[in-house]
């Protein structure tokens, strides 16, 4: 029963091409020359699952003060995890919908990572557009090779005309219906402009403009400023004896500028100081 090559040469099962109804439990009976059975060997239970595909994220402002996201994944089993990341730092929330207060996530992408035991997928970042800051002066950040999608805080009619403008340039301009310049799928179906594989020359304020098909222009709507870092590289750590008592540590990104952080721990307990260089006596951090 079965085909030459259904095992190798020591007796392991090769299993190919696998689908769902392959899982299950696989077990082997070993019997000698004379039919005694050499006794219980290790078996596996298989579970064959589907790739989890990329997820996407919806919105929905839940009152003045709070903002819903949804990860919509595709498919849904008790397999799927979900995580959470704002300003690509990873929150506590691991359920598919996540809350927080619009003002926490002021001009911050958030992400939605989904994962099985056999893959994982990442959603395009998604900003809240429910609060509105009354000072525009903060970044959007975002990460060179990344994408972004820019609200248009504005619930466009068919017959209006829509201008995307980078600083002073205009970057796309849609008049009834029709692209007079940039691409089609520049924008989404709402309007908002869409950004991929974001460069640091792409840094800059988007700033959206609707006029109603007769020219009136429907007011100042909200612009964004984008910031487009690289992202941090592993760092390494040099260590200077300063005197009898103390050790010198100094933190080396690779890169500084005004946007990096440093942060440091011992013994995995994050420690209060932030700077750059860390000096401690060394009577305690021995073995540390």
């Amino acid at each position: 029963m079965g085909k030459n090559d259904a095992v190798d040469s020591n007796g392991s099962l090769k299993l190919t091409q696998l689908t769902k109804d392959k899982s299950g439990r696989y077990r082997p009976v070993v019997t000698s020359e004379d039919g005694m059975n050499v006794g219980a060997l290790p078996s596996v239970r298989l579970c064959v699952l589907d790739r989890v595909q990329k997820p996407s994220v919806t919105m929905t402002c839940t009152d003045s003060d709070s903002v819903s996201f949804t990860c919509n994944a595709g498919q849904k089993d008790n397999t799927v995890r979900f995580e959470w990341t704002s300003a690509e730092t990873q929150l506590e929330e691991t359920g598919e919908i996540l809350i927080k207060r619009a003002v926490d996530v002021v001009n911050t992408p958030v992400v939605c990572r989904v994962s099985n035991p056999i893959s994982f997928a990442i959603s395009d970042p998604v900003i809240q557009n429910c609060f509105t800051p009354s000072s525009q002066d903060d970044c959007v950040y975002a990460a060179t090779g990344s994408s972004l999608t820019v609200p248009l805080r504005y619930e466009l009619k068919e017959s209006d005309n829509l201008k995307w403008f980078k600083d002073t340039s205009v970057i796309f301009y849609r008049r009834r219906k029709q692209v007079i310049m940039g691409k089609n799928d520049a924008v989404d179906s709402t309007g908002s402009l869409k950004l991929t594989q974001l460069t640091k020359d792409k840094s800059g304020r988007y700033r959206p403009e609707v006029t109603s098909e007769d020219g009136m222009n429907v007011g100042d709507l909200p612009s964004v400023r984008l910031c487009v870092l690289d992202r941090v590289q592993k760092p390494s750590v040099t260590m200077t004896c300063t005197d009898s008592d103390s050790v010198s540590f100094t933190c080396n990104p690779g890169q500084k500028d005004n946007t990096v952080r440093f942060e440091w721990t011992s013994a995995e307990t994050q420690l209060e100081e932030t700077g750059e260089i860390l000096i401690k006596r060394a009577v305690d951090v021995v073995n540390t």
